[in-house]
């Protein structure tokens, strides 16, 4: 059994220690975050954060758009001038649609029923500009591994979200401390991620501009409708229950739905970025990663499954004590939406599978399956007046559509690990020690 646990975590220690980089700010930034929210609650009502999530939900699906989905492509090629061709045009079309989007902006003004009912409307382009750009430079950074500077940004980020919200809060700003805050911690942020960057690439031509668009075209034709279909399949409730029931409700899925990102985000995104760069290195190699899929799965669930037992009976009592008591009513909703939370603490650090294995195109006709799985789930709760059924349904549909791409990713790499065994390598094998200074 010692063994067992001893070759267990040898063989993942190289991706935990990198993991552990990024880990340690995801942590420190988290813990403000989490510290500020019993302040932000107690500051902000239900209904002001619910008018803050539509403005996240719009500016998350703007800011797909915006980079075409292109930075997750910097991962995968050989040469270093193809990534940087991909990190020029990715910026290049961030600022060209940004200015569009702001163009829009102007023009929806005109009519003040319409714009009376977009939160932070004149903010929107700004705020997709430095998502958009910071994404980008975040993942060619992480082709840098330079997991420091990761981390980094992340602190500076939630120190400067969490402490714009709160002050602005405290002045009376209440209408718009939420998003002013966001902005800052965006501003911060970009500024931290592009230094030393944003001079080289902005201001000097593609060397391949077609040649690399044809290349990597997968990526804005699949990868980023298929983003755009899952973000708004995940933000879709907050849209519908603003419209259907009130900005209170829809403030308290989004309170839990932004806590819960926070704790998968936690571990998840920091895997996901060294694991990304791991498999695609395995895969140049011709070397099976299953073993390491199959590993890093049991770790995750384990780290998910066991505190979240209790959290599902204790949930309405400790959204109480945290957030206060006009917030009790959000902890059904954790209750609910918790199974989906775990299955995606568990999988999402895999997510890049398709990309590594060029399977974006079955990806997107999954995606859009499962929004119209949601929509469907949703409207019966809303033909039948119940808010509760249309979350649980909805929280259903997620958790058996998350199961089945875990189950396909299985699938997915031990096919490739067969084939990579009995076929002869291209370059010899290396041992795992290799990639131990990575």
């Amino acid at each position: 059994m010692f063994r067992f646990i001893r070759h267990f975590f040898a063989d993942i220690k190289t991706d935990l220690f990198h993991s552990s980089l990024l880990l340690s700010g995801s942590l420190v930034a988290q813990v403000i975050a989490f510290i500020a929210y019993p302040i932000l609650t107690r500051l902000y009502s239900p209904a002001e954060f619910g008018k803050f999530s539509v403005f996240l939900s719009i500016t998350g699906i703007l800011s797909i758009l915006a980079t075409g989905r292109l930075e997750y492509a910097l991962m995968i090629p050989k040469e270093e001038t193809k990534a940087h061709d991909l990190k020029k045009i990715g910026l290049w079309w961030c600022s060209i649609f940004s200015v569009a989007c702001l163009l829009i902006t102007f023009l929806l003004a005109l009519f003040k029923g319409l714009s009376s009912h977009v939160p932070g409307l004149f903010f929107i382009s700004i705020y997709v500009f430095l998502t958009g750009t910071t994404q980008i430079f975040t993942l060619y950074r992480n082709r840098l591994k330079q997991y420091q500077k990761l981390a980094q940004v992340s602190v500076i980020q939630n120190a400067i979200t969490s402490a714009g919200k709160i002050l602005l809060g405290f002045a009376g700003s209440l209408n718009v401390g939420l998003i002013f805050g966001s902005i800052m911690g965006q501003v911060a942020s970009f500024i931290s991620i592009s230094k030393g960057l944003m001079e080289k690439t902005i201001f000097t031509k593609p060397a391949r501009l077609k040649e690399t668009l044809r290349e990597y075209s997968a990526f804005p034709k699949y990868r980023m409708v298929q983003a755009l279909i899952n973000t708004f399949s995940s933000n879709m409730p907050i849209f519908l229950i603003a419209f259907y029931f009130s900005a209170r409700e829809a403030g308290y899925f989004g309170l839990i739905l932004g806590l819960g990102y926070k704790v998968i985000t936690l571990i998840s995104s920091a895997l996901y970025q060294v694991l990304y760069r791991r498999f695609t290195e395995e895969k140049n190699l011709q070397n099976p990663v299953l073993p390491l899929f199959l590993k890093m799965s049991i770790l995750l669930a384990l780290i998910s499954i066991v505190p979240g037992i209790p959290l599902f009976f204790i949930s309405q009592k400790l959204i109480d004590v945290f957030c206060g008591h006009g917030w009790s009513e959000a902890g059904a909703y954790l209750k609910i939406m918790l199974p989906w939370l775990i299955m995606v603490f568990i999988v999402s650090p895999f997510a890049f599978i398709a990309d590594v294995y060029s399977l974006q195109k079955k990806v997107l006709i999954v995606d859009a399956l499962h929004l119209l799985l949601r929509i469907l789930g949703f409207y019966i709760g809303v033909w039948a007046g119940n808010l509760y059924l249309s979350l649980t349904l909805f929280s259903l549909i997620s958790v058996a559509y998350v199961t089945f791409y875990y189950i396909w990713y299985y699938f997915i790499l031990k096919r490739n690990s067969t084939y990579s065994l009995n076929q002869e390598p291209l370059i010899p094998p290396v041992n795992s020690n290799s990639f131990s200074n990575n």
